[in-house]
């Protein structure tokens, strides 16, 4: 129980609704669609509660009122806000993950802002409905070998990227991390950087910025199987056939 709230800076949520159920001994806060319940067996003696949430801010308050006769008649704030956060970056980025996606439209080639690059980008739907994220690939046509990049970007970050580098090309790991990653510190050619492997190093706001990565499975060499798997991971959907990497000679 904490004290008295700073009434002066409050301001009512009218369109939340409280209860007060006497037999569950429990306040039920009821936010649009979500539910949240608080055991209320720290107020010893209460045979009444009741009071609208309050906002105070960004954090929710319950006024309650003690009838317990070796109690004075006082308001009591009970803080609410580990229950109505909203929910962490990390967390956002599962539930995106988690929902079935496909690609939208056709890719349109265009030059990047480094030399020999050329990039595409293309919306992602959830539910046949706009999100903000792309499905953004970076090739590199005049190369002597094969070489690009696919990158799942949410809100403006990279959560997923593949990584089809030659094998002059080097990753290396955190050293902190190397054992969850199958033991790779050094990673040369074609890797990966996945969620699962990055998210613990996003904070309540903030996303990582992918540092631990492994090895592209031997079987994947090609522009074609690459792009399958990496949407078969990110469960990502796209229409037959697989758009093509932009052939040599594209760059003015």
């Amino acid at each position: 129980m904490v004290g008295p709230a700073p009434w002066g800076r409050q301001r009512r949520c009218s369109r939340n609704v409280l209860t007060a159920g006497a037999q569950s001994n429990k306040l039920i806060y009821k936010d649009c669609s979500r539910l949240f319940e608080l055991s209320t067996d720290h107020w010893l003696g209460h045979s009444g509660i009741s009071g609208d949430p309050i906002c105070d801010n960004g954090q929710f308050y319950i006024q309650s009122y003690t009838q317990r006769s070796c109690w004075p008649s006082w308001r009591a704030t009970t803080i609410l806000s580990d229950m109505v956060d909203e929910p962490t970056a990390a967390e956002l980025v599962d539930g995106f993950l988690a929902a079935p996606k496909e690609l939208a439209g056709a890719p349109t080639w265009v030059e990047g802002s480094r030399s020999g690059e050329m990039r595409s980008s293309l919306p992602i739907l959830v539910n046949g409905e706009s999100t903000n994220a792309e499905f953004c690939t970076t090739a590199y046509p005049e190369e002597s070998g094969l070489r690009f990049t696919i990158v799942l970007q949410y809100r403006n970050h990279c959560i997923w990227r593949l990584d089809f580098e030659p094998d002059y090309k080097r990753h290396t790991n955190p050293a902190d991390r190397v054992d969850s990653l199958g033991g790779e510190y050094s990673i040369v050619g074609p890797h990966y950087h996945a969620w699962n492997d990055n998210r613990h190093l996003s904070t309540r706001s903030t996303l990582p910025d992918m540092p631990c990565a492994r090895s592209l499975p031997n079987a994947i060499r090609h522009w074609e199987n690459a792009f399958r798997w990496f949407c078969g991971e990110t469960m990502i959907a796209f229409h037959e056939p697989v758009f093509e990497l932009p052939p040599r000679g594209r760059l003015l």
